[in-house]
């Protein structure tokens, strides 16, 4: 949320927030504190002096031996029987082997939270399976009777089924309904039964305290609807203090294929029902739920959760914070039944919070009961910030019943190309005191895209009726918005498709722990896609640089990647890589790196190369593949593309592959292609005029400018009042190339111009930059430089000498915080100056650029060049220029009337060097808003 929607929400809803997050993390943290995670991020259960551990095997086992580890007993009866009340006591099932025999009732307790009884597995291989049979039993149950309660139990590391479920039958993989507290599942697989997990009975019963479900997988479990409702887990209303993390709940509530175990709305991945307390669902993955893959009627903390191919991702009741969640790919529960909702709250006169959350790419097949955030009547308050709804019919809808709610709504980002619903529906009062709406992004094509009250209306009526000044409304182009659980998987190196990511996610055991099909990675690789990287500002990304690699019969020679990094360049870099593909490494080619490692881009380099050489034999061959791929780790982010691929021909007459099929746009809103700015379109950059060298202050003009090739002679630029000899100009957008290649950039001015493409200086013949912190030009950030700054915090306008370090006009905390983050250093030494400098771009892909021009006597002039490969060098031309997104125009610059003349034009005529008119007709299109 920023500082600004900070002030706009009232005291009721931050109190409110504040309430519900103060009163569920601490238990959060109590219980974490209970069990020792391990450095594989499992929990290890040491004996304490005095347990009895006792192990058990159906494959070499014998009840008749003493229990040991040498010596284990055969049946789970058995080794059930030696287990003690009150002690921390372990029975351990031994690895791949596999029981027809149950757990069965349990009513034994540990000791303490840090000494507890333990059910857990020994050995190497799979889970210990414990099959039941079709029964009515379950896998394991404490459950009935109101006596003594049960406390400190923990199942670790084994594998429930019941291997012949029709469908009929009430078993639960574990079912904790006895009163009691301190249930630890951890490393457990459950599926084919009729409920996952049950914890609690129903009020006026004494509920069930404590407990943890982590790291388990809990899938496929079902019931016919002659059953009753089937969950993956369900927690009843008297649950208090509830963790569920890093799990994997996948197609629960319904078996495909059978008759009368279709997809219903009762049946759920998670469902915590109304009244359940201390609520934390974190870093799971839940995927083609019945309905909901996560619902909690009790509210809590939802948080860093990934969800794809449900009809509900998320739901709450009461008070909630959802943050950080991912919803991918809803659709309808059956061809009959229309649905597609992200995450929507209600009732109960709760207080919610919905922050930093991605929702995308819907795939309802019908027009009704999809939305990408809904905000229901009920509530006492809502918070909306920093959320992305992207390609998601009805983005945003807020129900309001008869009274409006406390509602802030504010930095999200809405867009859809539906052009039949609005992107923001609002059933209410939108002009209400209590509710406030700013700093929003907004995209439809529809004319009247705003539904208000009880009818459609434009960009205009909208801001209107919420006194909406700050948001805008525009297309947004993001650097790949269209990754989903498919791409990230072969983005690892796997097949492009759901199925095979998830198949990989629900294989994840203590054994076959892999982090990249954990939420933490997949929440960062999407969230990159919508520019919402870690923000370190670098990128590293790949590109093939010599694609002819072939077998020396082939005559192709070597292949060759070039890796590069966007940003500073001033000092070295490491990231991490592996090499895949059809292609057998060490066998069908060599390469000096390994096939998995870390490569370092040296101080001052904005890219290396990687070169194989392919290796001949006699062996004929359809073409195969060499795969660069580019891994996660510290100080960058993954760029895009984060992937390449070079085929090696063969030498030997081998084929060509299959053209492969185009991505299916699985139905719905479908994909947004990306980009879309067609080459050609561009109408100029954003120039920013300052009365001063240093860009500081408020800006004398803002206005479009169709390029980079202006003659100011003597005087100022046109309009501009200010001294000719002491002025600055800043242009800003993004370029687009129809090329791919590398593309050299070009100055010429007088006095002095820096030019940054993609982040990379390309061009620089100002000399020194101006080291951030260093206030008075003495080559260190010491204690002098923290006084400037002090003496001049909180005012404006200040320049860069004030302690204006960022550029803003306004000394203040993210200048002191750059000083203080460099105190103690010394500034980098003056940089020479040069004119041109190389960038590879790919066509028809955006990338931004700076141009910072400053005169300080006598004549004035600046152009930017570009050569393209194979072609002259020539001005960028305008229509490969274009603003900032939402930059609406301003004051178009004057078109040219002449080229570069041996006289200086009449003072104050800023000229362009080229002859082309440009067209007002054109400027003012420039600034129209669509509605």
């Amino acid at each position: 949320m920023s500082n600004s929607a900070t002030r706009r929400l009232s005291r009721k809803s931050r109190a409110a927030v504040s309430r519900a997050a103060c009163e569920l993390s601490p238990l959060e943290n109590r219980r974490l504190l209970s069990v020792s995670i391990g450095p594989d991020g499992y929990t290890t259960f040491g004996p304490s002096a005095d347990s009895n551990v006792w192990y058990v095997s159906n494959s070499a086992g014998s009840d008749g031996n003493s229990g040991s580890q040498a010596a284990p007993f055969k049946t789970i009866a058995k080794a059930k029987s030696m287990m003690r009340n009150g002690m921390p006591d372990q029975m351990l099932l031994k690895k791949g082997d596999v029981w027809n025999e149950l757990i069965g009732g349990w009513s034994r307790s540990g000791r303490s939270p840090t000494e507890m009884t333990l059910i857990g597995s020994y050995g190497t291989g799979a889970r210990p399976l414990i099959r039941t049979n079709g029964s009515d039993f379950s896998g394991i149950t404490m459950s009935g009777g109101t006596g003594q309660q049960i406390r400190y139990v923990a199942v670790q590391g084994l594998e429930f089924i019941d291997n012949t479920h029709d469908g009929t039958e009430s078993g639960h993989g574990i079912r904790m309904q006895h009163p009691g507290s301190h249930f630890y599942i951890e490393d457990v697989k459950i599926s084919n039964f009729k409920d996952g997990i049950t914890i609690g009975q129903e009020a006026p019963n004494p509920g069930v305290s404590n407990v943890t479900v982590r790291r388990s997988v809990i899938v496929d479990n079902w019931q016919k609807k002659s059953g009753g409702p089937s969950q993956g887990i369900y927690a009843s209303g008297t649950t208090n203090g509830l963790l569920i993390e890093e799990n994997v709940f996948d197609r629960n509530g319904w078996k495909e294929g059978v008759a009368g175990a279709e997809k219903t709305v009762f049946n759920h991945n998670m469902y915590i029902n109304e009244g359940a307390q201390g609520v934390v669902i974190r870093d799971n993955i839940t995927t083609r739920a019945s309905l909901r893959g996560i619902l909690t009627r009790g509210g809590g903390v939802v948080t860093g959760n990934v969800t794809a191919r449900n009809s509900i991702a998320i739901e709450t009741w009461g008070d909630a914070i959802i943050d950080n969640n991912v919803a991918l790919e809803n659709g309808d529960i059956s061809e009959v039944y229309p649905m597609g909702v992200g995450i929507q709250v209600l009732e109960n006169g709760g207080d919610a919070s919905i922050t930093n959350n991605i929702v995308a790419h819907d795939r309802s097949g019908y027009t009704h009961n999809v939305v990408g955030i809904k905000v229901w009547y009920g509530l006492n308050s809502a918070t909306v910030t920093d959320n992305v709804v992207y390609d998601w019919r009805r983005p945003f809808i807020y129900y309001d019943q008869s009274t409006s709610i406390d509602m802030n709504f504010s930095d999200n980002q809405l867009q859809t190309d539906d052009d039949f619903h609005g992107v923001f529906v609002h059933r209410g009062s939108p002009s209400h005191p209590s509710q406030d709406f700013a700093d929003n992004t907004f995209w439809s094509p529809r004319a009247q895209p705003f539904y208000l009250g009880s009818n459609y209306q434009n960009w205009n009526t909208y801001r209107a009726t919420t006194d909406d000044n700050t948001s805008q409304f525009f297309r947004k182009n993001y650097l790949d918005p269209n990754r989903e659980l498919g791409s990230y998987n072969a983005f690892l190196g796997g097949a492009g498709t759901f199925e095979a990511f998830i198949a990989n996610a629900r294989n994840m055991s203590r054994d076959t722990y892999d982090p990249n099909f954990t939420t933490e990675p997949v929440i960062a690789y999407i969230r990159q896609g919508f520019g919402l990287g870690a923000g370190v500002g670098t990128d590293v990304y790949v590109l093939p640089s010599d694609s002819d690699a072939g077998e020396p019969a082939a005559a192709g020679g070597a292949g060759e990647f070039t890796l590069y990094r966007t940003g500073s360049t001033a000092a070295e870099l490491t990231f991490n890589y592996s090499i895949a593909g059809t292609a057998t490494y060490g066998t069908d080619y060599s390469t000096s790196i390994p096939q998995t490692g870390s490569i370092t881009f040296p101080a001052g380099a904005a890219s290396v190369t990687v070169s194989f050489m392919p290796i001949a034999d006699s062996q004929s061959e359809d073409p195969e593949t060499v795969d660069f791929r580019i891994l996660a780790g510290t100080g960058y982010d993954v760029g895009a593309p984060a992937n390449s691929s070079i085929s090696i021909k063969d030498g030997n007459g081998g084929g060509l592959p299959p053209d492969l099929p185009l991505p299916d746009p699985d139905d719905g809103g479908g994909w947004i292609p990306f980009p879309v700015d067609p080459i050609g379109s561009g109408t100029g950059l954003k120039g920013e005029y300052f009365e001063n060298s240093t860009f500081t202050g408020n800006p004398l003009a803002i206005r479009l400018d169709p390029n980079v090739n202006y003659n100011y002679g003597s005087g100022a630029p046109t309009g501009i009042v200010t001294e000719p000899d002491t002025f600055s100009v800043r242009w800003t957008g993004y370029i687009i190339s129809d090329l791919t290649g590398e593309h050299l950039f070009r100055v010429s001015a007088d006095d002095g111009v820096r030019v940054y493409v993609d982040d990379i200086l390309v061009a620089n013949t100002l000399g020194e930059v101006q080291y951030g912190g260093d206030a008075n030009g003495d080559g260190i950030v010491n204690i002098s430089d923290f006084a400037i700054v002090a003496a001049n915090f909180n005012q404006s306008p200040r320049e860069f000498a004030q302690g204006d370090f960022t550029g803003d006009g306004n000394v203040d905390i993210n200048d002191f915080a750059l000083l203080a983050s460099r105190f103690n250093t010394s500034a980098p030494p003056p940089a020479n100056p040069f004119e041109s400098g190389s960038v590879r771009l790919e066509g028809s892909y955006r990338v931004d650029i700076r141009v910072e021009y400053v005169e300080r006597n006598n004549n004035a002039h600046v152009q930017l060049f570009w050569t393209k490969p194979g072609e002259e060098e020539a001005i960028i031309p305008m229509g490969n220029l274009f603003p900032p997104d939402g930059f609406n125009g301003g004051t178009p610059g004057r078109p040219a009337a002449s080229s570069i003349a041996a006289s200086a034009p009449p003072k104050g005529d800023d000229t362009m060097f080229s002859s082309t008119p440009i067209s007002e007709e054109l400027f003012e299109n420039a600034e129209a808003v669509t509605a």
